[in-house]
């Protein structure tokens, strides 16, 4: 996710299919000149002047070629085996999950010379400390039981690798939820549009070094 806020070039590698060299991608050997267009790819027929019309040659499908023999690598499907591809990929601040990015001629090859495109849909890696909701960046802040009776102050982590210090009002309740503003995610289109921190409290149970005569007077008292 922090590389989706920032920006990062990242080196990608896949494969994909290349054109068969049997017979360069065209899926047949043994190409003549189509003798009903000799080559033209059309046919004119004349009409009464002046209406003369050139139609599609029938027999070539308007190729002006005439294959012949079915490539015995491909067996026509023009496409044979797989070629590795390293690419440096660049992606923006800013990106989301639900957004994709797509590299013109990137993609499957084609015996015209103009290749298909490579589409790339991001993926986050789970995060450590933030679940992303839209633009809102959640967190579930563990703190002790002392600091939400007798409050306190707390410092918690941001995306950019700052800390915020956040006060804890005495008599806070576990669940309770504390927004910072403008310290989330931001817009692709607009980076001065920026989600918040949702922090949610939660209370951290000590496990050892446990004082457990204070507890009991704590417990007699109702708490």
């Amino acid at each position: 996710m922090q590389e989706g806020f920032f920006g990062i070039v990242k080196e990608i590698n896949f494969n994909k299919p290349k054109l068969c060299d049997g017979c360069n991608g065209v899926g047949f050997k043994n190409i003549d000149i189509c003798i009903h267009c000799n080559g033209l790819g059309k046919i004119k027929k004349i009409f009464q002047q002046p209406f003369n019309f050139e139609l599609l040659c029938h027999a070539c499908k308007g190729v002006g070629k005439a294959y012949k023999d079915i490539c015995s690598t491909c067996k026509s499907r023009k496409l044979f085996g797989q070629e590795s591809v390293k690419l440096n990929l660049k992606i923006p601040a800013g990106i989301n999950e639900d957004q994709n990015l797509v590299i013109e001629g990137h993609g499957e090859p084609s015996n015209s010379g103009i290749n298909g495109n490579l589409v790339v849909s991001i993926v986050f890696k789970k995060d450590e400390l933030f679940t992303k909701k839209n633009l809102d960046l959640h967190l579930d802040l563990f703190i002790p039981y002392s600091t939400l009776v007798l409050g306190g102050k707390i410092v918690i982590p941001t995306i950019e690798n700052e800390t915020i210090e956040i006060v804890i009002p005495e008599g806070t309740q576990a669940d309770t939820v504390l927004k910072i503003k403008n310290k989330g995610y931001f817009n692709l289109n607009n980076n001065k549009y920026r989600g918040d921190i949702i922090v949610k409290i939660k209370v951290n149970v000590p496990r050892a070094n446990i004082n457990y005569e204070l507890f009991q007077i704590i417990k007699q008292g109702g708490y």
